[in-house]
């Protein structure tokens, strides 16, 4: 962890929360208190230097910028979050009113944002926007994981049956599956039709086992 993250984000339960961008504590109070209801906590940033700290500390998938912050910072503020989010699922929600124009609009959505909010935060519309979002974002990283999983399956798969000698090539599968699974040690064991013994055959700490 760095020794720099801000006291504002100390107190993020393990839970990811959702990133409030406004210096309007108000504003801030009351998203807190509509988010209660789906045990969905509220970190408050107020510009993209804080990006850094918060994504070290915690791991968000949605924001709502507040747009009373300046068009060019709400903006900056949405490029920096797809950067730090990098390919994974980020929801981004701008606080607007109706005095803004289409193209500014259009320039913040063109920037990263994915949906409109008013500045009269509607709490039942408000709760389940977020929620739809965090629905979608989880679907898909299981979705991810599951083709992520299925293509390893296949890798070991084909280490196994493109050699003549199974047993030849248990080791690059050990270590091929210790690194998939950030592990120290993965072993084969072969087990006996009993089940009362194993004998380790590969191991991805000695080659020569």
């Amino acid at each position: 962890h760095n020794s720099q993250t801000s006291s504002i984000i100390t107190t993020v339960t393990t839970l990811s929360p959702m990133l409030v961008f406004s210096i309007d504590r108000a504003l801030v109070r009351q998203a807190e208190e509509v988010l209660k209801d789906i045990d969905l906590p509220v970190v408050n940033l107020s510009n993209p230097a804080e990006i850094d700290a918060v994504f070290q500390k915690c791991n968000p998938e949605i924001a709502l910028i507040d747009t009373k912050l300046g068009e060019d910072i709400a903006a900056r503020i949405c490029l920096e979050l797809r950067k730090k989010a990098g390919a994974d699922e980020f929801a981004i929600l701008l606080l607007v009113g109706e005095e803004m124009e289409d193209r500014a609009l259009n320039a913040l959505l063109a920037a990263g944002g994915d949906g409109l909010v008013g500045h009269n935060l509607k709490p039942l519309s408000f709760r389940t926007r977020v929620s739809s979002h965090l629905r979608r974002i989880s679907a898909a990283k299981k979705f991810a994981l599951k083709v992520h999983d299925s293509e390893v399956l296949i890798d070991v798969t084909s280490r196994l049956v493109g050699s003549s000698d199974i047993l030849d090539n248990l080791y690059d599968v050990a270590m091929f599956i210790a690194r998939e699974l950030h592990v120290d040690r993965c072993s084969v064991v072969l087990v006996r039709p009993q089940r009362d013994f194993g004998l380790v055959v590969a191991s991805s700490d000695d080659p020569k086992l």
